[in-house]
């Protein structure tokens, strides 16, 4: 029994001893040591910007003259030209309507009948004046001066001429209301509205017609204030119709002293000259028509454009010739919406690529792998 146990015993030191010297010549493990991996980006060259700055906002087109012809004395509509369509170009002095002229042609008459018949009176009293005077020297009295003006038929006279001058004026008032009968175009333009028709009474209140000045339109754009300190007030700016890809130029009348109620922004108005002609191949600006206007800066030297995306902070990232990261300060002469103006101090921005991938830990000197963002390695 012993030996039995005693072979046991054996069988189990010899199973360890060959355990321990299984473990103790196995290889150990070695430490694996991470490769770091830079990071592939996508550069592009800092290239200098071929355009002043610019901004670039919307507006809706207005007319300089947009009136509503009023008919100036009352009475029958008794004619509208039936050449004349809204819609239509029409000439200044065009006849457009023609209001009933009876009862004024018989005014002017009655009028022209006191002026001859005041005119009358004057050169009577004239040459009663001319007998007094002529009494009054052969008489020798000398009389004061209220006595003589009484004598000479002075205040006699003055009423004569104050009539003549009365009548003259009642005159040319119904010359002026006969004319007013008509009513003509008075510049040239366009007619939008129709608005009184043959047979309406008519009075100074009644608008006949609305028309519009198309010799050039006016559009008023806000612009940031920031924006203000290098416009060019000297350049034409650029208007289009969101409807064409062609653009005419406009130009720039004054900068308003207030700014919008609603976005504090400031306000440009310019001036589109002959909006309706197309001759030169211009694109056509219609009277309330919304367009895009573009607005230009000072030229200025050493100016770079970016993405506006990629000036969010004081300094732009870029790739160095030995393709590691580095953040270049700048100066931002203007950021609009999807451009950045900037001037790069004391820099060889040359020597640079631009970064244009989005890192998400940026750091001076962080090696990279450059791709261009033309796809080259």
């Amino acid at each position: 029994m012993k030996k039995q146990h005693l072979s046991i015993l054996v069988i189990l030191i010899a199973g360890l001893a060959i355990a321990y010297s299984i473990i103790k010549s196995a290889p150990k493990p070695q430490k694996k040591i991470e490769k770091e991996i830079e990071p592939l980006v996508e550069v592009t060259d800092f290239k200098p910007a071929t355009e002043p700055p610019y901004w670039r906002g919307g507006a809706t087109v207005n007319a300089n003259d947009y009136v509503q012809l009023v008919a100036q004395v009352t009475g029958q509509l008794e004619w509208v030209n039936p050449d004349i369509k809204p819609g239509m170009f029409v000439e200044k002095g065009t006849l457009l309507a023609q209001i009933e002229d009876a009862d004024y042609q018989l005014q002017l008459q009655q009028k022209q009948a006191a002026s001859i018949q005041a005119q009358a009176n004057l050169d009577i009293e004239l040459g009663q004046v001319e007998n007094a005077r002529s009494d009054y020297r052969l008489s020798g009295i000398e009389l004061n001066p209220v006595a003589k003006s009484l004598a000479l038929r002075e205040p006699q006279l003055s009423s004569a001429k104050a009539a003549l001058k009365m009548a003259k004026a009642d005159l040319a008032k119904a010359k002026l209301n006969l004319q007013r009968t008509q009513i003509k175009m008075p510049f040239d333009g366009h007619v939008l509205q129709q608005m009184a028709f043959t047979g309406s009474y008519l009075n100074n209140t009644n608008a006949v017609f609305t028309i519009i000045d198309s010799s050039f339109f006016w559009v008023e754009v806000s612009v940031p204030n920031h924006f203000l300190s290098i416009l060019d007030i000297s350049a034409s700016a650029q208007v289009r119709s969101l409807t064409s890809d062609a653009s005419r130029q406009a130009r720039i009348l004054s900068i308003s002293p207030s700014v919008d109620a609603n976005d504090r922004q400031a306000r440009v108005l310019l001036e589109i000259p002959k909006p309706l002609d197309t001759s030169n191949g211009q694109p056509l600006i219609r009277y309330n028509d919304y367009i895009e206007v573009t607005l230009y800066g000072k030229q200025q030297a050493n100016l770079f454009r970016l993405a506006s995306d990629k000036v969010d902070t004081a300094v732009v990232w870029a790739v160095d010739k030995n393709n590691q990261l580095k953040s270049i300060p700048f100066s931002l002469v203007f950021k609009g919406r999807e451009y950045s103006w900037v001037k790069f101090d004391g820099e060889q921005i040359n020597s640079y690529r631009q970064l244009i991938s989005e890192l998400s830990d940026k750091q001076d000197g962080l090696k990279v792998r450059v791709q261009s963002v033309d796809g080259a390695q």
